[in-house]
């Protein structure tokens, strides 16, 4: 695996390409990942199910997002989502007590408060959920950018073709998997975590289109 890796190191050129590290996962899909600091991580089922030159792809879209600090960016926002999360949890704690104090005899204008401060935090929480749902897709948004822009690199390496072929692969036996199982239930595309593959494909055919024009 070390040599496929270095081949890729090899097309990137000088500087800090020495700085990423190549990282073998025991994972039964057919999958890479960009990991944090300088990780590119590959599973051992797409070690046995991919060509070299198909292997040598993957590893070059998972180092395009590295160039495009993917990866950072997803940590960043993975921090920063934790407080309203935080905070959410909060004030559905805050909420059931006071639903649970109004329930005992109190003075009316107590009762009244508490449930202006229940009402109060209600719409904090629908205000709330609506931040994250935004905030999520958003972010599912930007990373579907990322793959595109992950692909572009590869491309640009010279891996357009055997990207392309991985990704026909991947979609292929993904496909198959769905046949053996229940149909799944119908999905938005805005939740989806990657672009379509052909559109993906296009993208990177019409870049190899380009860089040969």
């Amino acid at each position: 695996m070390t040599p496929l890796w270095e081949r890729v190191l090899a097309r990137v050129g000088k500087g800090k390409r020495r700085r990423y590290h190549l990282r073998v996962s025991d994972d039964v899909r057919v999958n890479a990942a960009a990991g944090g600091g300088s990780l590119v991580i590959v599973s051992t089922r797409a070690l046995r199910s991919l060509p070299d030159s198909q292997l040598e792809a993957v590893l070059a879209h998972e180092f395009g997002h590295h160039v495009g600090f993917h990866p950072i960016m997803l940590l960043l926002q993975q921090w920063m989502a934790r407080p309203l999360d935080w905070a959410s949890r909060l004030s559905v704690t805050v909420h059931n007590l006071l639903a649970w104090l109004s329930g005992w005899g109190m003075h009316p204008l107590a009762f009244v408060l508490v449930w202006v401060a229940i009402l109060a935090i209600r719409a904090a929480l629908l205000v709330l959920d609506i931040i994250v749902k935004t905030a999520a897709l958003l972010l599912l948004f930007l990373g579907r950018q990322a793959e595109y822009k992950a692909d572009t690199v590869a491309t640009k390496l010279g891996y357009g073709r055997p990207l392309i072929a991985a990704l026909t692969h991947m979609e292929e036996r993904q496909e198959v998997a769905h046949a053996h199982d229940e149909a799944p239930a119908p999905t938005s595309p805005f939740w989806d975590t990657h672009p379509p593959t052909p559109k993906r494909i296009a993208r990177v055919e019409e870049a190899i289109s380009s860089s040969s024009g």
